[in-house]
């Protein structure tokens, strides 16, 4: 059984990586942001680090950085690896050259995260998760958005989460999340604050890969390609709004 530090500040993701390492069978300990993650890895020895690329105080480039120059910190030789929502092939290689031993895409498929665990503290790999059947995607209804658009896919989420009740209590969570989600992109864009909604959707679609909400991912990526064109930015942003309440909706049982 390994000690795992998991830091990553958006509780979604954290939820089901604490929930998927404890279901390997390991102890893991979750950290809100890389301030804390540093905190928490001078102090405790980890056989295991997974850190958010991208986390309030430091991403997990850095907090793998001054981990590695602390002489007293007690987790400095753990083996670490890079999680994001956002993570090309040539920014996965440089960043396992740089240091971690591996660099995996949110959302993680359960068996993906088992087999990374399993290589790098070289337990043997069980022969297999047998994740159960899951229901058939919810897909939109409403006139917000297309019709047969896919919400809520069952499947993509429990690829991920590893059972149904990990993926009734994610999106309990999302759902939280949505609740205060037109306010802030809304005052984001009024604002003119784009590294604010680059940030609040990176967070998102970091949510919405867990959850199996691929409409409202492919409307967070269609806003990120428009974020330099303010006309073609406040039509997509509308659009997002508009998935983001029906996927709420959705959530909701409504």
């Amino acid at each position: 059984m390994a000690r795992i530090l998991i830091a990553d500040d958006n509780p979604v993701t954290r939820m089901v990586l604490i929930a998927s390492i404890e279901g390997l069978g390991h102890l893991a300990n979750g950290a809100v942001d890389g301030t804390a993650a540093l905190a928490r890895a001078c102090s405790v020895g980890y056989d295991l680090l997974l850190l958010d690329l991208h986390m309030p105080g430091a991403g997990g480039e850095a907090v793998l950085a001054r981990l590695r120059a602390d002489a007293m910190a007690a987790s400095r030789q753990a083996p670490a690896i890079a999680t994001s929502a956002e993570l090309a092939p040539t920014t996965a290689e440089a960043l396992c050259r740089s240091g971690f031993a591996d660099a995996l895409h949110k959302p993680i498929p359960l068996a993906r995260l088992e087999a990374a665990v399993n290589r790098i503290l070289g337990a043997p790999g069980p022969a297999g998760s047998g994740l159960p059947p899951a229901p058939a995607a919810i897909t939109a209804t409403s006139s917000e958005v297309p019709a047969g658009v896919t919400l809520l896919d069952d499947p993509r989420a429990l690829s991920s989460a590893g059972s149904a009740s990990n993926v009734a209590a994610l999106r309990g969570l999302f759902a939280m999340e949505l609740d205060g989600l037109a306010t802030e992109l809304t005052a984001a864009f009024a604002s003119g604050d784009h590294p604010a909604l680059r940030d609040r959707l990176h967070r998102l679609r970091a949510s919405c890969g867990y959850c199996g909400a691929l409409a409202l991912d492919d409307a967070c990526a269609g806003l990120q390609r428009v974020l330099d064109d303010r006309e073609r930015c406040a039509a997509q942003l509308a659009t997002l709004l508009d998935v983001a309440h029906a996927t709420r909706a959705r959530l909701h049982g409504r």
